[in-house]
C-alpha cells in the first residue's frame, strides 16, 4: 500500500489521517496542475475563441489527428471496436464487452493503438518545429 511507517510516538489513527490528508493534497495538487495545463494550451479562458491563424491551425491539427485515428481503427476490426468503444466513453470491462475481447487482449490492442498514436503525436511535433 505505501512504503510510510508508523513511528513508535504516534497513534495510529492520526499516522492514517496524516496519510489520507497526504494522499489527498498529491491528487489536488494534480488536479490543479492539470488545469493549468489545459488553461495555458486554451489560451487565458477555455471559452476564449482563438485568433484566426491559430483557429486554423487548430482545425488542420485536430483533422490530421481525426484521419490518423481513422487510419489505426481501419487496421482490425478489434481496434476499430476499440477506438468507437472508447470513443462512446467505455473502459474496462464494458468496452472489452463492446469490442468482444477478453482483458488480456482489450490490454494489448490499447497498447498498440498508444504507440500507434505516440508515433503519430511525434510526427506532429516534427511538423511543429518545422513551421
Amino acid at each position: 500500500m505505501t512504503s510510510r511507517s508508523c513511528p513508535a510516538h504516534i497513534a495510529v489513527d492520526h499516522f492514517l489521517m496524516g496519510v489520507m490528508r497526504s494522499i489527498a493534497s498529491k491528487v489536488i495538487e494534480k488536479r490543479e496542475r492539470a488545469e493549468d495545463a489545459l488553461l495555458q494550451y486554451g489560451g487565458a479562458s477555455p471559452n476564449a475563441p482563438l485568433p484566426p491563424d491559430a483557429a486554423l491551425a487548430f482545425a488542420e491539427r485536430a483533422d490530421i489527428c481525426r484521419r490518423s485515428i481513422e487510419k489505426i481503427a481501419e487496421e482490425s476490426p478489434t481496434t476499430q471496436a476499440v477506438v468507437d468503444g472508447i470513443a462512446h466513453g467505455l473502459c474496462g470491462k464494458a468496452l472489452a464487452a463492446f469490442a468482444n475481447v477478453d482483458q488480456s487482449d482489450l490490454a494489448t490492442v490499447r497498447r498498440t493503438i498508444k504507440r500507434r498514436v505516440a508515433s503519430i503525436w511525434t510526427k506532429l511535433a516534427e511538423l511543429d518545429d518545422a513551421a
